[in-house]
């Protein structure tokens, strides 16, 4: 399979028909990522169909030496911030159902299951937007702290920093709730 930046630059050649491929490969990733978000199927499979037409329309903007990922997930979180603002939500939504199989679409086969207990979920709608954003970004989705300091437009340091006070504030108020576990547990890759 070609890299990506060999498939951006054949789309930006007029080969079209290439961003399936580029959709294909990040559509899953993208769309748990924007229902985390936003906490509603319905609305992340919205979000995701704007992610992936503006991207589309920006392809040309994207810069070879970045990660394409990153790009696409800022786009998302952009998209994401967007409609919670449009919709005056001032926090995200208080509980997720981490076991629900999505069942429409192209996102037919998406199955959440992390295997968190009621604590983590109670724990998460406790966490500021920003917080639970940098715990999905780097816990589930395995991002590495410069793909996450693209997304905010934020040094990796920075990030790395604002992650660690987020991690110990998930494990404060889960060890609050008689949560034993430690967040390392979810943690890949650190």
């Amino acid at each position: 399979m070609d890299s990506v930046e060999n498939i951006v630059n054949e789309i930006r050649n007029g080969h079209v028909e290439k961003y399936e491929i580029l959709i294909e490969k990040y559509q899953k990733q993208l769309y748990r990522y924007i229902y985390y978000m936003v906490g509603d199927v319905h609305e992340a499979e919205d979000i995701l169909q704007e992610v992936f037409l503006k991207a589309y329309e920006k392809v040309n903007s994207y810069e070879i030496a970045n990660s394409f990922s990153a790009w696409l997930y800022k786009i998302a979180y952009n998209q994401s911030i967007n409609f919670i603002r449009k919709r005056n939500i001032i926090k995200f939504v208080d509980k997720f159902d981490f076991n629900k199989v999505i069942e429409k679409n192209s996102c037919t086969d998406i199955h959440i299951d992390n295997g968190f207990d009621k604590n983590i979920e109670i724990v998460l709608s406790r966490l500021t937007p920003n917080e639970k954003n940098l715990l999905i970004l780097r816990i589930f989705e395995d991002k590495s702290y410069e793909e996450i300091g693209i997304i905010f437009n934020k040094k990796s340091a920075t990030v790395r920093k604002k992650y660690e006070r987020a991690r110990k504030k998930f494990q404060k108020y889960y060890e609050g709730i008689g949560g034993g576990e430690n967040i390392e547990k979810y943690e890949t890759g650190i």
